[in-house]
């Protein structure tokens, strides 16, 4: 696995509709959208800090948890995390024009 930078997961989640509901000092929460049919009180803490030891064993398994929310491989899903800006940014291109 690659090493996935933290806003590629903060890009991801947003784009997929999780709000961010609370922070401390080194983790902020995600609750999932409402479709998703997840538990009330769901929510996926990332840290806020992607530089800290520990953060590429954290993302691999975020990486695992979100494959089984979104049903897809985790390799898949880091394509889609590591590419998202551009994958997405031409979708929206293609729907504008």
């Amino acid at each position: 696995m690659n090493n996935l930078k933290l806003q590629e997961f903060v890009d991801f989640l947003l784009l997929m509709g999780w709000i961010p509901t609370s922070e401390g000092k080194k983790f902020r929460e995600y609750q999932p959208p409402k479709c998703l049919g997840l538990p009330m009180d769901y929510f996926l803490e990332l840290p806020k800090d992607d530089s800290k030891k520990g953060f590429n064993k954290y993302a691999q398994r975020i990486v695992e948890i979100l494959s089984k929310i979104y049903h897809c491989n985790p390799e898949d899903l880091q394509i889609v995390l590591e590419k998202g800006h551009d994958i997405f940014s031409m979708g929206r291109d293609s729907r504008v024009n």
